[in-house]
């Protein structure tokens, strides 16, 4: 049998240097995966990171860990001779969880960080920016994808035959696309990855969609041993390059140890709390420069109504005015907002980009896969409205924080940190606890 550690031996330092995983995978042997997930490994391991509350950090790697917990816990007791059927409303529940984890992620992948500096220096990007936006906007339509064809298959109730789908009518194409969109959220993932070595989050994100589909629904070319096996390695790499900026770095230790009530132990203070003006600047630099002004809505199948031939559809899409911005508030172009092709060949033929994803767990179901005019024209007046509130909220959180009165702007302070070192030590050691959590979280299921 292929053990978790002989699966990572049989993995040759030059492929997992690069991206290269999915050539891999698809040329072994089909596997049975030897996965005994350890009760409550889930609960332990997030306490254990509970004292980082409140950063962006903490937040993806929870989600990260609730994720893969949930998934494991369909199999049942690690003891049980035979995997249990799951039924279609705990799928579709935990399919809403993995939807909800792009969000967080996203964010701690995007933030300007403190130890953005070093890891520039040190020349451990292997992405253009340009990269980086192409691959994170094909996870986000991946993703997106996934989870339309997911929401129909988990419709209805009764436990989940994968058989059944199977059989069913368009069902072995409906899996077959599943397979390849996972199969290329994951390759995509690990691309991302190569960001630098503070992007092993986007690896670990399409690693837990993957494990899902391969391991619930029990479709897919691809060993989830050596799967697991290469995002391990992504991680384990993160994990030795924080330690090691974090010792190399003279400053103030990460954490202040203080005298606890009893004699010879000590407690630990964690990292400060993401602030206003931080979360106001992420959601100004996303919306200015990454939110789409042109969104992908969906697509209309052909009905006699609307005259399209057979295989054509209208493709919907939802605008923004040119001049829409975090400063002048989003506005829609027209009265709605909506506009909609002709009878074409393809999904998405113009190309706009996908919703989903690319902002907070309020837009998760943005995007549908298709609908009528008027559900698309309510679909973009929600998504204006939110966007404002959105503004709006941190905005205000900004001026309290900044003890602004009304409207006044303050001057911006122009002192620079005291001790940049010590941030960013901080910050790396922040970041080599969240691997070391995410490896062992993977290790136990």
């Amino acid at each position: 049998m292929i053990t978790r550690r002989s699966a990572i031996a049989m993995l040759p330092a030059g492929l997992l240097a690069g991206s290269s995983f999915l050539s891999l995978a698809r040329a072994q042997a089909p596997q049975k995966a030897a996965i005994n997930p350890i009760p409550d490994a889930g609960r332990k391991l997030v306490g254990r990171i509970e004292q980082w509350r409140g950063t962006a950090h903490y937040d993806a790697t929870k989600a990260l860990i609730e994720a893969l917990d949930r998934t494991a816990s369909l199999r049942g007791t690690p003891f049980a001779t035979e995997r249990r059927r799951n039924s279609k409303s705990e799928l579709q529940e935990t399919l809403s969880q993995l939807n909800a984890m792009y969000t967080p992620v996203t964010t701690v992948l995007d933030i300007r960080k403190k130890t953005d500096d070093t890891i520039e220096l040190d020349k451990r990007r292997g992405l253009s920016p340009a990269k980086k936006s192409e691959f994170s906007t094909k996870i986000a339509i991946n993703n997106a994808r996934i989870s339309d064809l997911l929401s129909a298959m988990f419709s209805g109730g009764g436990d989940f035959d994968i058989n059944k789908i199977r059989s069913g009518k368009d069902g072995s194409a409906a899996i077959n696309n599943l397979i390849s969109l996972t199969e290329d959220l994951l390759d995509a993932s690990i691309k991302l990855s190569e960001w630098g070595p503070d992007a092993f989050y986007s690896a670990a994100r399409g690693y837990v969609t993957f494990q899902f589909v391969r391991d619930r629904l029990r479709v897919g070319r691809s060993s989830p041993l050596l799967a697991r096996a290469y995002i391990l390695r992504i991680i384990g790499d993160s994990e030795s390059y924080f330690a090691l900026r974090a010792g190399s770095l003279t400053a103030t230790p990460a954490t202040t140890l203080t005298s606890s009530t009893g004699p010879g132990t000590t407690a630990t203070t964690g990292a400060a709390p993401l602030t206003a003006n931080s979360r106001y600047a992420f959601e100004k630099d996303m919306l200015d420069k990454r939110f789409p002004k042109e969104i992908y809505l969906g697509s209309e199948m052909p009905s006699r109504e609307n005259g399209c031939e057979r295989n054509q559809i209208i493709n919907h899409y939802g605008k923004f005015t040119a001049d829409s911005s975090f400063d002048t508030t989003f506005k829609l172009e027209g009265a709605d907002g909506w506009s909609a092709s002709g009878c074409i060949a393809q999904i998405n033929d113009r190309g706009a980009e996908a919703m989903n994803g690319l902002l907070g767990p309020i837009f998760k179901q943005f995007a549908p896969a298709g609908g009528t005019e008027a559900g698309f024209k309510k679909t973009m007046r929600d998504t204006r409205d939110a966007l404002n509130d959105l503004i709006r909220r941190v905005t205000n959180a900004k001026k309290r924080e900044d003890g602004q009165v009304g409207s006044t702007p303050l001057p911006a302070s122009t002192t620079p940190p005291s001790n940049p070192d010590a941030d960013a030590q901080q910050e790396f050691t922040v970041m080599q606890q969240m691997t070391s959590a995410l490896r062992e979280m993977l290790a136990s299921t």
